[in-house]
């Protein structure tokens, strides 16, 4: 098989992920379609809340959007990567690539020169490089400041290098810090040591990372979120940043504390031994 048809694999392989996400998007539509519906019916019959999502016969929104999130990043950093080889396999320079991609010609080199279906680690592009991903630090600041999560990007060490907006409006955090664990500041003292020991694996194991844990808002009211970091893998399988998302379930939280309490108040009372 010729260079130039190995390309046009990579690229067809690509666009077929690119259709079939978006073809998942469509069915994820559905099923927050029928939440929403689910959840204003059983409202309608004076369900809770909490029973409503305990008893769920649909996938919850928040699972919903993390999953689509996810597709979203793996699918851009392939298809980019594939447009690059394919352009260049067709006799385009890296200068033309570079303006009909919006991405710099040393990053399309670092993608053109990596080994064939890998990742490029991109280096020498400071501006926009984003390791691990094919989109371009705009494209990437695009996308998490409007999500309504708490999103963040550490390096390899846990040192945060950038904070989308919801982070320092949420917070009140006015600067990204360079210590890994100045962040700790604004976590609830009794959910410390557990966030610290589970981060602290993550980063020597390269495993993704999940946690419970109250943040202090900035007028000083603790609220739950579940916190997720995923490693962004370079072009040797190894983390070379990690992408965080705080997701806020405080009053899922207190709904199911809620719902416990009154599940307990209505069992009948234990008969007493004569």
């Amino acid at each position: 098989m010729s260079n130039a048809n190995s390309y046009d694999e990579e690229l067809f392989a690509a666009l077929t992920a690119v259709r079939e996400l978006l073809e998942r998007t469509r069915d994820r539509i559905d099923d927050v379609a029928a939440r929403t519906a689910e959840i204003q019916s059983g409202r309608a019959r004076g369900l809770s809340y909490a029973e409503l999502l305990t008893g769920a016969r649909h996938p919850i929104v928040l699972d919903v959007l993390s999953e689509l999130l996810d597709g979203l990043f793996d699918a851009g950093s392939r298809l980019r990567r594939a447009e690059a080889r394919a352009l260049y396999a067709d006799s385009l320079s890296m200068d033309k690539i570079g303006a009909l991609l919006r991405i710099s010609r040393q990053r399309v080199s670092a993608i053109i020169n990596s080994p064939f279906g890998q990742g490029a680690p991109e280096q020498g592009d400071v501006p926009d490089r984003r390791p691990g991903l094919s989109l371009t630090a705009p494209e990437f600041r695009l996308i998490a400041e409007s999500l309504p999560q708490l999103v963040g990007v550490a390096d390899t060490d846990g040192n945060a290098e950038y904070v989308n907006e919801q982070v320092v409006d949420f917070t009140g955090l006015r600067r990204v810090t360079h210590d890994p664990w100045d962040w700790l500041a604004v976590v609830h003292p009794e959910d410390q040591e557990l966030t610290v020991d589970g981060w602290r694996v993550a980063i020597e194991t390269g495993a993704p990372f999940e946690v419970e844990c109250r943040i202090r808002r900035a007028d000083g009211e603790y609220r739950w979120h579940l916190c997720r970091s995923l490693p962004i893998r370079g072009s040797d399988g190894h983390p070379v940043k990690w992408l965080t998302t705080a997701t806020d379930i405080d009053d899922h939280r207190r709904l199911q504390e809620e719902f416990a309490r009154l599940q307990s108040a209505q069992q009948p009372p234990r008969p007493q031994r004569p």
